[in-house]
């Protein structure tokens, strides 16, 4: 690493910039990432829809299966949607998890139980 930065006159680690974490405030925060971590294989054209990559943990929610892994927890986003069932709240969120990838365009919505961002 030290030749590296040496020989392109950079300091730090190599990914320094690129990687980096960010508190999440509210509600609105958290299914935006989670939108965001699901739509990324798409958007970087490595499938073509959120529920056919295998290394997601979106299939959990699109696909009717009975038990998650117990290393994932869905309940804090599944709970942020209407329904009766939990089956229902997971149909809401992909509902509108998906909403961005036919309107090719950031739309606020807010179909969880509150009125908007806390």
């Amino acid at each position: 690493m030290m030749n590296h930065n040496k020989k392109y006159q950079v300091q730090g680690h190599l990914f320094e910039k690129r990687f980096y974490s960010k508190p999440i405030y509210d509600l609105y925060g958290l299914l935006e990432i989670s939108r965001y971590i699901h739509l990324n294989p798409v958007e970087a054209r490595i499938t073509d829809s959120p529920q056919n990559y295998r290394w997601s943990s979106f299939p959990f929610y699109y696909y009717s299966q009975p038990q998650s892994p117990d290393y994932l927890n869905l309940k804090p986003i599944t709970e942020l949607f209407s329904g009766e069932t939990e089956s229902k709240q997971k149909q809401n969120y992909c509902r509108w998890m998906v909403n961005d990838l036919f309107s090719k365009k950031f739309v606020r919505t807010y179909p969880y139980k509150s009125t908007g961002p806390m």
